[in-house]
């Protein structure tokens, strides 16, 4: 359990950091490419005990993300030729999907798949991944762009409140967190404005 989350959280500005760096590599090596995944994974990892641990809005818990699919071709995918995807996938044919945070969070921990895409004047733009679960399913794609957004925005989220009831039947309680709070630039003096209305609890 996450105590105290705004080391967590600085962590991940400093990884959507580095990833915004390497947006603009020219030259990619077998390292670099670790590098891309271990902060990846990490900063998804950071994300899921966050929300595991009600340190972030439930509005970012309850979001899902625009992803690309590429169907599977039922072509056997295992630990040897993962890396052909062209032949594993239908490339030609994705269709839109979206996943919650979580979701996405799970697959890139447990990635089975992983490789980064690039446009044509080299820049990275987009993730390939799944996981040993989805391998049989889809090929997913996410723009680079909006998972440095969800890092930030995870980073730099304060939740106004927290309501916590029993719950009978789990034994535990049950949690909803938020809505976040942000200050008001036009009044300096305005006190702090929830985003979105409190859920009950």
């Amino acid at each position: 359990m996450i105590w105290e989350s705004s080391y967590w959280k600085e962590e991940l500005f400093r990884y959507a950091r580095r990833i915004k760096r390497r947006q603009t590599l020219k030259k990619w090596t077998e390292r670099t490419t670790a590098g891309l995944e271990k902060d990846l994974m990490v900063g998804f990892y950071s994300i899921r005990k966050l929300i595991e641990a009600h340190k972030v809005s439930d509005e970012i818990r309850d979001r899902d993300l625009r992803l690309e699919g590429y169907p599977w071709t039922e072509s056997p995918v295992t630990f040897m030729n993962w890396h052909k995807i062209d032949q594993k996938y239908n490339l030609q044919r994705p269709i839109t999907l979206r996943k919650s945070v979580i979701s996405i969070a799970n697959q890139l921990i447990h990635s089975f798949v992983f490789m980064p895409c690039f446009d044509e004047a080299g820049r990275l733009v987009s993730l390939l991944f799944n996981s040993d679960r989805t391998r049989r399913q889809h090929l997913y794609s996410v723009a680079i762009d909006d998972v440095v957004a969800l890092f930030e925005e995870v980073a730099g989220n304060d939740p106004a409140s927290m309501h916590c009831q029993f719950n009978e039947d789990s034994g535990d309680y049950s949690v909803s967190v938020g809505p976040t709070m942000v200050l008001d630039p036009a009044a300096s003096n305005t006190p702090l404005q929830p985003t979105a209305e409190k859920r009950g609890g």
